[in-house]
């Protein structure tokens, strides 16, 4: 969807290319996603099953509205080019 390659639809099966952005294997609403939508690496759904990347920025293991995440805590990269976990706002909302 705008980029590489894309070997079915944006809301349905897969997509090998790219949503915005690097690397997209997967469907946008769906399936297995590995590249990013507007930002790093992801691997999993943007709304659901399992995310390993970005959705718009750094880097999150989880996803951003769904299933698995550890504690929706995310990788945010710090000015050293260390990177650390810290929880997501999800975790400040009752």
């Amino acid at each position: 969807m705008y980029g590489d390659l894309c070997l079915e639809n944006m809301y349905g099966s897969l997509c090998l290319g790219t949503m915005y952005g690097d690397l997209c294997l997967g469907a946008m609403y769906g399936d297995l996603c590995i590249g990013a939508m507007y930002g790093d690496l992801c691997l999993g759904a943007m709304y659901g099953d399992v995310c390993l990347g970005a959705m718009y920025g750094a880097l999150c293991l989880g996803t951003m509205y769904g299933d698995l995440c550890p504690r929706d805590y995310v990788w945010r990269p710090m000015f050293s080019g260390l990177v650390v976990m810290t929880p997501s706002l999800r975790d400040s909302i009752p």
